[in-house]
């Protein structure tokens, strides 16, 4: 029977889920004309497991239908005039048969009074064995909600990338930052520059995106946990726990997402709770002390009320060695712990409630930063060794590091993984978060949903900048945020249209102090800078498909934002002071660097898009599309020079039009699913962050236009049931074409983007090379590709990756009998040293950068019960 199954390439849908009453209606959209696409639909959107024969009904045609259908009414439409019926096994399987074909024991029809039509000739379906087949690799629909419901990646018109949790858990990486590796055209460090913090996240997608912190900038790429917007990139570097998949939608996506998406959005969603008491427990132990412990528990309170609750906990050593401090910790060590807890209530057949509240706290020791190298023909450097002040360099050469003692110069370089700085080094983060989110179905085409947020962080930081025993430059700094966000939403669907139609309220409030300070505190420093700021946004949206046949969609929404920023400054020197005891403005010994009050600037926009896709055949979709976007303005925050009398700067939103062309196939028969996508952009009013000359401070300033062009082409194959093969490759070519003349930048038309490369690629494999009836063991290699990129908008001679490949090795052992897992591996198989991050600062003369973190291994138990 088993070598029935395999021959009749019979597909197993196991979509966890408690069985329901007969009458539970389910919003059902089968879009597909064949059976089998029609039936894989309906197990995914149903939750139910469906068994059938593909090779049997491959050939086979239904018709398309959408609304709020009964499991049987949706299986009878989509079986009407096919000659097949269907039974329900015993534990709730429902199988797919000839009429007449004879049944397992136990198993019941899905139409008990309604017998259906007359079977066709020479049709056979499989009946369910004792003894199923041994697993084997599948290409399984991967459901997306980049346009806001639930559908088929490959129906999906936009280009969007989607990596399962499970993927991300069998790296034992799970940092999101990992997602760049494996999708194509997006960098992701979680190192922000000038904070710091090896938790802040800095997002590029396609060229576009933003490196600053401070709570006047924004984002270019948002990020969403369970359709939560992160309002700030402090914090958002999350780590992964009991992920259901991250989707990596390209920009813009200013219609259904919104302002701040201009580079397009991360959207990271987690696992709801199960219908039955089950639980998992991981540890994970590795190099650089690495100690790990996961675990998930769900726990059924009743038939209608589901429970889960996660936890994790994670330490592991830095790998920046602080020579200068003996018994100091390394840089970039991971110290963290979280946790969250879900209910969903299943209140009736038209109303959901889910409750989520998350928590993190992180301990630890700054970003892994160091010296590349030190400009000495600088202000600051000369300043210090010309002895000004309390300087003690004596004899300091201009660029000769070899002449002199405790010169700031290129003498102080220690290489990839060694640091001189001494002074305070921290990233301490708590952060939490509460939401609730209610679906309602007003009828059976029309549904409601509101997602209300509530989230909190409070963070501090401290670096030194210049990696020196001299402690030319440090930072010490305070973050707090809160935000209060609601998304409601209307959707509906017809035979002919789908709609959805929302509002939405983002309200935050912000406190950002940070004192800097060195060894020319008597002469230059300390000073203070940041404030209080307090944001708020609204907008309304929509969007429709209009089915203009089976074959052919258009999609069009708008989208109208109205924000207002407010920032009141709190900026004042107190040189000669001490940086770790500040004093408050007005204090004596302090001098105000810009008057006291509060700014305020407003702005409103339009985005819209459109769609048109057309499905060339059943395995191959096309569409075509032009999409707005636009990122917010702000302030400047760090004011270092007088500006008293003087209004704080601002900067205006940029903005981006992108037209964009893919192709979406799903090749059964050589099971081989390949989509491809190609975009043109035109990038106005672009935020460009640099420094000035003189200046210690970055710059925020629309100053450039630029035309941003590429590719992304992404392919998954199963050569044999045993093999699964996935590769990926993307291009850009980023050129600013024009500078505003009234604008002072040092940039010229040939400085590259930051954070993008021209070429990034992905490949890898998972081979099962031994399995059983009760285990298997599978290998696992995967690479990854990027071309040379800056890390600076003033493109630097140093502060620069110049292209890497960095490979990846694992092995999974799987006891099925026993529910448990072992898996080893090696992160950085080849001890690739590469630059992940990093900033360069034309007036104190650094050049510094993150590298990724040398060769590791791990080895990882995992229990299921």
């Amino acid at each position: 029977m088993v070598k029935r199954l395999i021959a009749c390439a019979a597909i197993c849908l196991s979509v966890a889920g408690a069985s329901q009453a007969a009458d539970t209606r389910y919003k059902i959209r089968i879009t597909k004309t064949s059976v089998a696409e029609a039936l894989q639909a309906l197990a995914s959107q149903t939750k139910n497991s469906v068994v059938f024969p593909y090779a049997a009904v491959e050939a086979l045609r239904t018709a398309p239908f959408s609304g709020r259908y009964t499991l049987e009414a949706a299986l009878s439409l989509i079986l009407k005039d096919t000659g097949l019926n269907c039974v329900k096994s015993a534990s709730g399987i429902i199988v797919i048969k000839a009429n007449g074909e004879t049944s397992q024991s136990g198993a019941k029809p899905c139409f008990p009074d309604q017998p259906h039509q007359v079977p066709q000739q020479g049709l056979q379906a499989p009946h369910l064995d004792e003894n199923p087949p041994m697993a084997r690799f599948l290409l399984d629909e991967i459901v997306t909600t980049a346009l806001k419901r639930e559908m088929d990646l490959q129906d999906a018109p936009i280009s969007v990338s989607t990596v399962p949790g499970v993927v991300l858990e069998r790296m034992a990486s799970p940092e999101l930052s990992r997602v760049a590796a494996l999708v194509p055209n997006i960098s992701f460090s979680s190192a922000g520059p000038v904070s710091g913090s090896s938790s802040a996240a800095v997002v590029y997608i396609r060229g576009i995106g933003q490196s600053d912190y401070t709570p006047v900038t924004d984002p270019g790429v948002g990020i969403y946990v369970d359709n939560v917007y992160y309002g700030r990139t402090v914090g958002a570097a999350l780590d992964l726990m009991d992920i259901k998949a991250v989707e990596v939608v390209r920009g813009p996506q200013g219609t259904l997402f919104g302002r701040n998406t201009i580079g397009g959005a991360v959207a990271i969603t987690t696992n709801d709770p199960t219908d039955e008491a089950s639980g998992r427990a991981r540890i994970v132990s590795g190099s650089y002390d690495r100690k790990e412990l996961f675990l998930t528990v769900n726990v059924p309170l009743s038939d209608t009320v589901k429970s889960s609750l996660n936890v994790m906990r994670r330490v592991r050593d830095g790998y920046v060695e602080r020579i200068a401090v003996p018994g100091a910790a390394a840089l970039g060590d991971d110290d963290m712990a979280s946790a969250r807890f879900k209910l969903t209530w299943h209140a009736n057949d038209r109303l959901d409630l889910k409750f989520a509240a998350d928590y993190l706290r992180e301990r630890e020791e700054s970003a892994p930063e160091v010296n590349l190298f030190i400009r000495d023909d600088r202000e600051i450097p000369r300043a210090w060794n010309r002895g000004l002040g309390i300087s003690t360099a004596v004899g300091c050469v201009e660029g000769n590091p070899d002449v002199g003692s405790n010169c700031f110069n290129a003498s102080k370089n220690s290489g990839p993984f060694e640091t001189r700085e001494t002074s305070l080094s921290r990233n301490d983060i708590d952060l939490w978060g509460v939401s609730v989110a209610g679906t309602y179905e007003v009828s059976d085409y029309v549904s409601s949903k509101l997602i209300l947020s509530y989230r909190e962080i409070k963070a501090n930081f401290a670096r030194q900048v210049d990696g020196t025993e001299l402690d030319l430059f440090e930072n010490r700094e305070f973050y707090a945020q809160n935000q209060l966000s609601a998304d409601l939403r209307l959707e509906g669907t017809s035979a002919k249209i789908d709609w959805i139609a929302g509002l939405f309220i983002f309200r935050e409030k912000a406190d950002n102090q940070l004192d800097f300070g060195g060894t020319l505190n008597t002469v230059l420093w300390p000073a203070h800078f940041g404030g209080l700021v307090e944001n708020s946004n609204y907008a309304v949206y929509g969007e429709t498909v209009f089915h203009a046949s089976n074959r052919l969609q258009l999609t069009t929404g708008v989208r109208f934002t109205s924000e207002t920023k407010q920032a009141a400054p709190n900026v004042f020197s107190y040189i000669g002071g001490d940086i770790d005891n500040p004093p408050e403005a007005g204090d004596p010994g302090t001098k105000l660097l810009i008057a006291p009050g509060q700014r305020q600037n407003s702005f409103s926009k339009i985005t819209w898009r459109a769609i048109m896709s057309y499905d060339w055949s059943e395995e191959v979709s096309l569409y075509t599309s032009v999409a707005t976007g636009f990122k917010s303005g702000g302030f400047e925050w760090r004011i270092t020079t007088d500006f008293t009398g003087r209004e704080l700067p601002e900067f205006s939103p940029e903005t981006v039009t992108t037209y964009e062309t893919g192709l979406k196939s799903y090749f059964r028969e050589a099971r081989l699913r390949l989509n491809l996508s190609g975009f043109y952009s035109d990038y106005a009013d672009i935020q460009v962050a640099s420094n000035l000359p003189g200046l210690i401070a970055t710059q925020q300033q629309n100053a450039a236009k630029a035309i941003i062009k590429g590719f992304e082409a992404e392919a998954l194959w199963l050569p044999t049931d045993s093999v699964i093969l996935g590769a990926s490759v993307g291009h850009i070519n980023a050129a600013y074409k024009e500078f505003d003349p009234s604008v002072d930048v040092i940039l010229s038309l040939d400085d590259k983007f930051v954070l993008t490369p021209r070429w990034s690629a992905s490949w890898g494999g998972s081979f099962k090379v031994w399995q059983s009836a009760k285990a298997e063991l599978t290998v696992q290699l995967d690479g990854s590709y990027k071309s040379a990129y800056q890390l600076e908008a003033a493109n630097s001679d140093f502060a620069f990756e110049d292209g890497y490949v960095a490979w990846n090795f694992g092995l999974l052992y799987k006891n099925i009998a026993a529910n448990w897992d072992l898996s080893f591996g090696v992160n950085n198989l080849t001890n690739e040293t590469y630059i992940i991050g990093g900033d360069a600062n034309s007036t104190i003369g650094y050049e510094n950068a993150i590298y990724a973190r040398p060769r590791n291994w791990f080895l990882a138990l995992e229990y299921n019960w």
